[in-house]
């Protein structure tokens, strides 16, 4: 297969850069064009990958047009309301992962010859986990000085993307036989609780559809609401709620000046539990523990900076020290054909 041929403006560029095309120099400047090129698309756009990766729009924009020169072909179709890949394109972002991948694996290779956890660890946490971190995280940062711990927020289900090493993720794994292993760290207890004024303002509620949607707090942003998972009660999606808010802060605060019922985790609100602040409803009806997953590339991705935080963080939730986390069932639900790793519990 013949490569494509430089438009006259590409050419032109390259030589007046005093670049040849097939230089190291140009050679360099595509592989960082690639990397460019995949943080656009793994943001879907210009302007929301300017915000990840804190580099100008305009030089974004410049870069991936003057990779498609260099290549000879249009990658993107984007427009003011769509941003999409061409045909061309989506195989040029599969090659150009595969490269990602291969150089993060080379680095990889250099920090575990070293023999300690060290280097960059990038890990995702979801809203409803930031208060915890903290006190998850302490122990990990005073053993491992070398290792530069970035904590980035994400959604609840957002999952390993290409920006993260680790992902922290509630409820359901990723399918078996995806690039993505789940590590089971815990089961966190989720609890209905409302202020006591709140309750005799409601009156006597002995069961959960009793409850109108006008009287809940939701959790999330308005188009990704976290359901309530009672046990034997109507599916409860709150598009009624009183009040909802992607901040746990914001929602604890809402709940006990008496603005409404929430359904949250017992870690957040077990102090308020015990001062009498808050009650609990529907104890009857409350559902499974929600587990816990740490979500990592394969093995072969593996460095020891991602091990020593995935038993970090498992020892510090198996404590015993943090009110409604409870032990994992199952500490590690492989992908297809995968051995487990040296620091993970099989069943």
């Amino acid at each position: 297969m013949t490569s494509p041929t430089p438009s006259p403006d590409a050419s032109l560029t390259l030589a007046e850069s005093g670049i040849v095309k097939d230089s190291p120099l140009t050679q360099a400047g595509t592989l960082g064009d690639l990397y460019l090129l995949i943080r656009v698309i793994e943001a879907g756009g210009f302007s929301a990958a300017a915000r990840r990766t804190g580099i100008a729009r305009s030089l974004l924009s410049r870069r991936i047009i003057e990779l498609e020169r260099r290549f000879g072909v249009r990658l993107l179709e984007r427009s003011t309301r769509s941003f999409a890949m061409t045909a061309v394109g989506e195989q040029v972002y599969r090659h150009a992962l595969a490269m990602l991948d291969a150089a993060q694996a080379a680095e990889r290779v250099a920090l575990e010859a070293l023999g300690e956890a060290m280097g960059p660890l990038r890990l995702g946490v979801p809203a409803l986990l930031h208060e915890l971190m903290p006190s998850l995280l302490r122990d990990f940062v005073a053993s491992h000085p070398k290792v530069r711990l970035s904590l980035l927020a994400q959604g609840e289900s957002t999952g390993l993307t290409q920006d993260l090493d680790l992902a922290l993720q509630l409820d359901e794994p990723p399918r078996a036989g995806s690039r993505v292993v789940a590590h089971a760290l815990a089961r966190l207890r989720f609890v209905t609780v409302a202020s006591p004024s709140l309750l005799r303002q409601l009156g006597s509620l002995r069961h959960p559809d009793e409850l109108e949607d006008r009287h809940c707090l939701g959790f999330g942003t308005p188009q990704a609401l976290r359901p309530w998972p009672l046990r034997q009660a109507r599916p409860r999606p709150l598009r009624d709620s009183a009040l909802s808010s992607d901040s746990l802060p914001m929602l604890l605060t809402a709940v006990r000046a008496g603005q409404g019922v929430a359904h949250l985790p017992l870690f957040a609100c077990a102090e308020d539990i015990r001062s009498g602040h808050l009650a609990i409803l529907f104890e009857a009806h409350e559902a499974e523990p929600v587990t816990l997953y740490a979500l990592s590339p394969p093995r072969p991705g593996i460095t020891q900076a991602m091990r020593s935080l995935v038993q970090t963080l498992r020892e510090r939730l198996d404590s015993g020290e943090i009110p409604g986390v409870l032990q994992a069932a199952d500490p590690v639900r492989p992908a297809a054909s995968r051995r487990p790793l040296a620091t993970e519990r099989t069943p």
